[in-house]
C-alpha cells in the first residue's frame, strides 16, 4: 500500500480503463492552470498518455452524484470496463447529468507524472478518495488557486 498526501492505494505502472488513479503531475504548458495532484477516472489510452476525469474539477458534493451516475451507466464500468469507457465519452456530450464530467475530461501524459508514481485506488475506497481535499490548481505562473474558483468556473460551463 502506498499514498500521496492522504490517498491510499497500490502503485501501478500501467492505467486501465475505468478505474481511480491519482499522482502529482507537472506540465510543461501549462494553459490557464491545471491541477498539480489529480484524480483522475480512467477513460482508456492514447500514445503517450490517457484521458480521463479529473474529480478535483467537480464540487465535492457534485462528485458524489456524478459517481453514483457513473455506476448507473450500461455497459458495466465493473464487468466490461472498456467498453463502459468507450460508451461514456460517447455520452458526456449528449447527456446533460454529465456536462461536469465532459468540464474536467483531460488528456494526461504519463511523460509528466511526477516519478512515475501511479496510485491504483481501490473500488471500495472510491468515494472517500473523492471527498479528500488534496487537489491543488496552478497557474502559469505557479501561483496556487482557490478550488471553490475552479468548482464554480466548471459549474458554470457545465450549465451553458
Amino acid at each position: 500500500m502506498a499514498n500521496i498526501k492522504t490517498i491510499q492505494g497500490d502503485i501501478v505502472r500501467r492505467i486501465l480503463s475505468a478505474k481511480f488513479y491519482f499522482f502529482k503531475y507537472l506540465t510543461e504548458k501549462p494553459n490557464e492552470y491545471y491541477n498539480m495532484y489529480p484524480l483522475v477516472f480512467s477513460l482508456g489510452r492514447v500514445k503517450g498518455g490517457f484521458w480521463g476525469i479529473d474529480f478535483h474539477y467537480i464540487a465535492p458534493k457534485r462528485r458524489i452524484v456524478l459517481m453514483s451516475d457513473l455506476r448507473q451507466v450500461s455497459p458495466s464500468l465493473v464487468k466490461s470496463p472498456i467498453r463502459f469507457a468507450a460508451e461514456f465519452r460517447k455520452r458526456m456530450s449528449k447527456v446533460r447529468k454529465f456536462r461536469p464530467a465532459k468540464i474536467a475530461f483531460k488528456r494526461y501524459n504519463t511523460d509528466n507524472i511526477i516519478a512515475g508514481k501511479i496510485i491504483r485506488i481501490a473500488p471500495e475506497d472510491w468515494d472517500a478518495a473523492i471527498q479528500e481535499p488534496v487537489e491543488r490548481f496552478i497557474n502559469s505562473k505557479g501561483n496556487k488557486l482557490s478550488s471553490k474558483k475552479i468548482w464554480k468556473e466548471t459549474l458554470i460551463k457545465g450549465l451553458i
